[in-house]
């Protein structure tokens, strides 16, 4: 139905949004290997286990940020882990939240 349609919409641009700070990351690391002179290897070395630690980090704040911002009505069990949000809030308090929330990351 259409309004379906408009709830599915939405998700996609909270998504579409979602994934921006993605996309400029990945752009920024592809540019740096890229040129040889920003070669992004040359400021430590990376061990095995550092490199499995860095990609579990990774996928974790991948994965999260996506799953709490467009998914949370969809993943059972997840306002459980991440906490919900009171019923009657403003815009102001909904600010102060993810600003606290980013400050703790």
């Amino acid at each position: 139905t259409l309004s379906q349609l408009r709830k599915m919409n939405g998700k996609l641009v909270t998504m579409a949004l979602a994934a921006l700070p993605y996309v400029g990351f990945g752009a920024l690391i592809l540019y740096c290997r890229m040129n040889t002179a920003l070669d992004l290897n040359n400021q430590m070395e990376i061990t095995p286990l550092m490199r499995k630690a860095l990609h579990v980090h990774f996928w974790y704040f991948i994965a999260c940020p996506i799953m709490i911002e467009v998914f949370l009505d969809a993943v059972p069990g997840l306002n459980y882990i991440v906490g919900t949000m009171p019923p009657a809030t403003t815009n102001g308090r909904h600010f102060l939240q993810c600003l606290a929330a980013e400050n703790f990351f």
